[in-house]
């Protein structure tokens, strides 16, 4: 059974009990499972959770200043789970891989669709010709 992020764990790491101020978090390797404590985190622009065992991107739709995301060696398994990501406006870098997600075949094409503004996903950057050719796809998840 995964652990919950919690208060004690991101002060620990983060030096600070203030979660409203936290840019930047980093706790890959945690073996967390429930993350809806992000939800409190209103200004984190990059965070880093690789390495765990979360399997939905829910709990990021709150954190509107996100730039970048490391959840490599997740659990994420629905391409409807990127459709949180699109009330992050800011986002720019996503890394999925290694998530059961970035087995579907159109995994890349579905989420450089859905956010058009990723410059980069896993790690290769987003083109100007894959932006225009995904942009004219249907594509049923």
């Amino acid at each position: 059974m995964g652990k919950t992020l919690t208060p004690e764990l991101i002060q620990m790491k983060c030096k600070t009990d203030k979660l409203q101020t936290i840019k930047n978090l980093n706790l890959w390797g945690n073996d967390l499972e429930s993350i809806t404590i992000i939800k409190e985190m209103p200004n984190i622009e990059i965070c880093s959770l690789s390495l765990n065992k979360i399997n939905s991107l829910k709990d990021f739709s709150s954190c509107k200043k996100l730039t970048e995301l490391y959840l490599r060696k997740n659990l994420v398994m629905d391409l409807q789970e990127i459709r949180y990501l699109t009330l992050c406006p800011n986002l720019r870098v996503l890394w999925l891989w290694d998530n059961p997600i970035a087995d579907h075949p159109l995994y890349r094409q579905y989420v450089v669709k859905t956010l058009p503004n990723l410059v980069k996903l896993d790690n290769a950057a987003v083109t100007p010709e894959e932006r225009t050719e995904f942009a004219k796809m249907t594509i049923s998840d």
